[in-house]
């Protein structure tokens, strides 16, 4: 599997406008619990109060190709901030998470998302640390609100899955890797900390140190300092990042003609 990020040409960059042979509210309902009807009901009724409702969640339901790449569209987990909302938290901030998709070390990476869009990324990769920029944005994603983007290169398209918890301040993106979505945990910080200027010398700093903070394994790195992550910010409705609300639960409980 590649890295989430390490590659310009995602596959979320381009919205398929082929009709699906089942689209999910011609489906058996996906089994859901009562904070995923909550947020279903949530999102609902902000949709049905604007003037393009559809075009408020990405893709259009009526066009997207539901079973493309196996099922990803269907399965793909509803991003639940604002535009607004993810670029306040991570602009001037430190994002650090861990990449399955890059290394299953737990080894930790981290971004530093300067104001002007470029992100000063300092990856974990398979024959150690890289270092580069890329520009980030907080784009329209494919299904529900907002999402990451981050690219090599200058291609635009759809910010990728992300999922915020205000309570934890975990802040976990999606990454699909041709049959599942899988998350990376991460969160957004303040501080720098001495584990980044192991890893990446050339990483700005750009803040106080926080001097607890010297594993470069992403789990301790968190422990070392539980209060570093960012908390309380708005969400547009809230959502377990390890149980997601998906696109096929939204659309089993509202179809776009109910909408």
């Amino acid at each position: 599997m590649r890295s989430l990020f390490a590659s310009a040409a995602i596959v979320l960059a381009t919205a398929i406008t082929a009709f699906a042979d089942t689209p999910p509210w011609q489906k058996p309902a996906p089994a859901m619990n009562a904070q995923h009807q909550q947020a279903a009901a949530q999102i609902a009724k902000i949709v049905q109060s604007s003037n393009a409702p559809l075009a408020r969640l990405g893709f259009n339901p009526l066009t997207t190709e539901w079973d493309w790449q196996r099922g990803q569209r269907s399965t793909q987990p509803m991003s639940n901030m604002t535009q607004a909302g993810l670029s306040g938290i991570l602009s001037g901030r430190y994002y650090v998470y861990y990449d399955p998709f890059a290394k299953a070390d737990g080894g930790l990476s981290v971004n530093y998302m300067a104001p002007d869009g470029t992100a000063y990324r300092c990856m974990n990769w398979k024959n150690g640390y890289r270092e580069d920029r890329a520009k980030w944005s907080a784009k329209q994603s494919a299904m529900g609100f907002a999402g990451i983007q981050k690219l090599a290169g200058g291609k635009d398209g759809y910010g990728w899955p992300t999922v915020y918890n205000s309570g934890t301040g975990n802040l976990i993106l999606y990454g699909y890797d041709g049959r599942n979505w899988h998350p990376t945990p991460g969160h957004v910080q303040n501080e720098y900390a001495p584990a980044f200027a192991e890893l990446c010398p050339n990483l700005p700093r750009v803040a106080n140190v926080n001097q607890a903070q010297t594993s470069t394994d992403y789990a301790t790195f968190r422990r070392q300092a539980p209060g570093a992550a960012i908390r309380g910010a708005g969400v547009v409705f809230p959502s377990n990042p390890s149980n997601p609300l998906t696109a096929e639960m939204y659309y089993a409980l509202y179809p776009p003609q109910l909408q």
